[in-house]
């Protein structure tokens, strides 16, 4: 869980969809996520809402003007895959 942290464009390592939860009162804060051109990007607003999008595409949270916001993120990267099936790899 996170409150009012920025992180700047960017594109995660994980190996399936993420989901992202925001609850709060604030203004602004939206989820952009760029297509694979980047030369456009969709606005998601996640305030009280589960959203599923892929993380391995561009996206960044636009500065939150006024407020509070949370946020809860779930996501399954390799690091843990290979820690759940180390067996597999012996």
């Amino acid at each position: 869980m996170d409150e009012q942290s920025h992180v700047g464009i960017h594109a995660d390592n994980d190996i399936s969809s993420q989901f992202v939860l925001t609850f709060g009162k604030y203004t602004d804060g939206q989820l952009m996520i760029y297509n694979n051109d980047l030369d456009s990007y969709i606005k998601v607003d996640t305030n009280n809402a589960i959203i599923q999008f892929d993380g391995r595409n561009k996206h960044y949270v636009s500065n939150i003007q006024k407020g509070l916001r949370y946020s809860v993120v779930y996501y399954k990267n390799l690091i843990g895959d290979i820690a759940n099936n180390r067996h597999l790899l012996e």
